[in-house]
């Protein structure tokens, strides 16, 4: 089973919440979190380990796409991130 966690900045609300009816209406995909903050995603990446990343590449709390930086140079194998 895929075990995506997905994230959205606080300026885009309806970008959740559509990626939010995607995931819980697959029958093989299963959320794990979300997070409004670039040090949000990280953090919830290293806690949980998905599989999947649905991510904005421009949260607020870093710098265009660091948070997707950490995360994967600090998995392996590492998640694949959209």
């Amino acid at each position: 089973m895929t075990n995506p966690c997905y994230w959205s900045p606080t300026t885009r609300p309806w970008f959740a919440v559509s990626f939010r009816i995607l995931v819980d209406t697959a029958p093989d995909l299963t959320s794990v979190g979300e997070a409004a903050t670039g040090t949000e995603a990280v953090e919830l990446a290293r806690r949980e380990k998905p599989d999947l990343i649905l991510m904005d590449i421009q949260m607020p709390g870093m710098v265009r796409n660091e948070a997707t930086r950490q995360i994967t140079a600090a998995r392996t194998p590492r998640p694949r991130a959209c």
